[in-house]
């Protein structure tokens, strides 16, 4: 496993980190959760993020009670922001009553007494930047976190709240078919010595190349909401895209989850990226990255060269 550094924290983190997102709202066999998590810590994934509303409290619970023993060896990440009602309404919420609120019921149900990395979830566009960040100023500064992280940050935002608090990273998506960030926050991360933490690097699946033009997805399915998926025209192409990088996974002897992982970490300012699983055998393969050779990271840019993934 390869190891990073955070931005300009002390924290070292593997380059594959797991994702609590997914085991938050679908059941699992806790004995098969509790497997999957022993697993990566023997394949030496330290970084374990996670965030409140992942199933409303679940995903952090779950964690809590596995990581625990492991407490001394891991980067433990959860985040703030958005908060739900009884009717599982999710609203942004960056108040300081609300984090000091939300900071102590994570701590509840993570099981420890200090946040490695405390990211905001998404902006809150009816909080000042001032009041979010002075609040976890003072959370820093009482040691109840090592470090502040933002998670779907722009450039401008990020200068903005740095004037109150220091940050470490910022968690956003980058895959093949979202290359967004490329344009604007990659460059200012790297000039800040901001970590990008990378979710969604095999965009929900579609970087596999498991789908064709024929799939369907049901109405609920929450991949709709992504344009890669929910613009058919731009699935199908999506679609094309992924087998032709498949062709050269198979032609180099890659699998096809290393190529993806890789090709997001192939910028040394992402430090880790997320992958979510509750198969030991699928986070073992997705252990498996490497620097791809150049030959290779030029064959696939030219697939992934429309303007349509850059947006």
């Amino acid at each position: 496993m390869e190891y990073r550094n955070l931005g300009n924290s002390n924290l070292v983190v593997s380059v594959i980190g797991y994702g609590g997102w997914e085991i938050g709202w679908k059941g699992y066999d806790i004995s098969k959760l509790e497997e999957t998590i022993h697993k990566a810590i023997e394949l030496g994934i330290n970084f374990f993020d996670t965030a409140p509303v992942y199933g409303f409290g679940k995903s952090e619970e779950m964690l809590g009670n596995i990581l625990k023993v492991y407490r001394s060896k891991i980067v433990l990440a959860t985040k703030v922001g958005l908060r739900w009602d009884e009717f599982g309404n999710i609203r942004n919420d960056l108040r300081r009553d609300s984090i000091m609120y939300e900071i102590e019921m994570s701590l509840k149900r993570l099981q420890v007494d200090r946040i490695d990395l405390y990211q905001v979830h998404w902006p809150d566009p009816n909080t000042p930047i001032s009041e979010t960040f002075s609040t976890l100023r003072k959370l820093l500064d009482d040691k109840v976190i090592l470090y502040v992280g933002v998670s779907n940050f722009g450039p401008n935002l990020i200068e903005e709240a740095l004037n109150y608090c220091p940050i470490v990273s910022n968690q956003i998506v980058y895959n093949y078919f979202q290359r967004g960030i490329e344009r604007e926050v990659i460059p200012y991360c790297e000039n800040k010595n901001i970590s990008i933490i990378a979710y969604s690097p095999l965009c929900q699946g579609l970087a596999l190349g498991i789908f064709d033009e024929n799939t369907t997805f049901s109405n609920d399915d929450p991949r709709l909401l992504n344009p890669s998926f929910g613009l058919k025209d731009r699935f199908i192409r999506n679609v094309d895209r992924a087998k032709k990088i498949l062709k050269i996974s198979k032609e180099y002897g890659f699998s096809p989850s290393q190529l993806p992982l890789s090709w997001v970490l192939r910028k040394n300012i992402v430090s880790s990226a997320l992958v979510g699983t509750t198969n030991p055998n699928h986070l073992e393969e997705n252990t498996k990255v490497f620097r791809i050779p150049d030959d290779v990271v030029s064959k696939i840019n030219e697939i992934l060269n429309d303007s349509e993934l850059f947006e």
